[in-house]
C-alpha cells in the first residue's frame, strides 16, 4: 500500500514549509490588519516606540512567512502554494484600498491632522510594500492588475477634488497638499506596479532636458 510519503519523497518538508508559513504569514497579516484597523476607525494612535515594535514583529513574523513561501515554490514546486500568496495578495490590495478610500473622506471632510495623514500614509505604503512581496514570489506575476483598483479610486478622487476646490473651496492650504501628496503617491504606486515608473521618469528628465536645452 502506498503512503504520501512514498509516492513523494519531499512530503514531509511539503508539510513542514506550508505549516510554518501558514503559521507566520497569515498570522502577522492578520496582526497588521488589527493594528490598521485601530488606527484607522478607532482612531488610535500609538506612541512610536510602540508603532515601531508591532512593525517589527509584524515584519518578522511577514518576511518569514514570505521566505518560506518563496522557498517552497521556487525550491520545492509545491503547488498550493502559489494560491496562498495569491489570497494574501488579494486580500492586502483590498486593505490598502480601504485605507486609500479612508484617507480620500477625510480630505474632503478636511478633517486631518499632520501626525494622522503621515500615519495613514504609512499603513498604505506598507500595505502595497506586503502585495509587491507576494506577488515578487508568484510564479505568474498580476502587478498591474493590483494596480487597477488604486487608480479607479484615485480617479474619482480626482474628479472630488476638482468639484470640491471648484465649487466649495479648500478651509487650509494644508488639505490641498495632502490631496495633492495622497494623488502623486498612488500615481506614482501604479506606475511601479504596471511597470512604467522608469519610462516614465525618462520622459521626464527628457522633457525638461530639452527645455532647458531650448531655453
Amino acid at each position: 500500500m502506498r503512503t504520501p510519503q512514498s509516492s513523494n519523497p519531499h512530503f514531509v518538508q511539503h508539510i513542514s514549509i506550508t505549516a510554518i508559513t501558514l503559521m507566520t504569514l497569515y498570522p502577522a497579516m492578520l496582526a497588521g490588519a488589527f493594528v490598521g484597523y485601530q488606527i484607522l476607525f478607532l482612531g488610535q494612535r500609538p506612541p512610536l516606540n510602540e508603532f515601531t515594535a508591532e512593525l517589527i514583529t509584524i515584519g518578522l513574523g511577514f518576511m518569514a512567512g514570505v521566505g518560506c513561501l518563496s522557498y517552497g515554490i521556487d525550491r520545492l514546486h509545491i503547488p498550493y502554494l502559489p494560491f496562498l500568496a495569491r489570497v494574501g495578495a488579494v486580500l492586502t490590495i483590498s486593505g490598502g484600498v480601504i485605507i486609500q478610500a479612508k484617507m480620500i473622506s477625510k480630505l474632503l471632510l478636511e478633517n486631518y491632522t499632520f501626525g494622522k495623514f503621515v500615519l495613514h500614509l504609512t499603513l498604505l505604503l506598507l500595505s502595497c510594500f506586503v502585495v509587491a512581496l507576494l506577488d515578487h514570489v508568484h510564479p505568474r506575476p498580476m502587478r498591474a492588475q493590483y494596480a487597477i483598483p488604486i487608480l479607479i479610486l484615485e480617479v474619482i478622487h480626482l474628479n472630488i477634488m476638482v468639484i470640491h476646490y471648484v465649487l466649495i473651496g479648500a478651509k487650509s492650504p494644508a488639505t490641498v497638499l495632502g490631496d495633492l501628496t495622497l494623488f502623486t503617491t498612488i500615481i506614482t504606486l501604479a506606475l511601479a506596479f504596471l511597470g512604467q515608473s522608469r519610462r516614465v521618469v525618462n520622459l521626464l528628465a527628457y522633457k525638461l532636458t530639452k527645455t532647458l536645452v531650448e531655453m
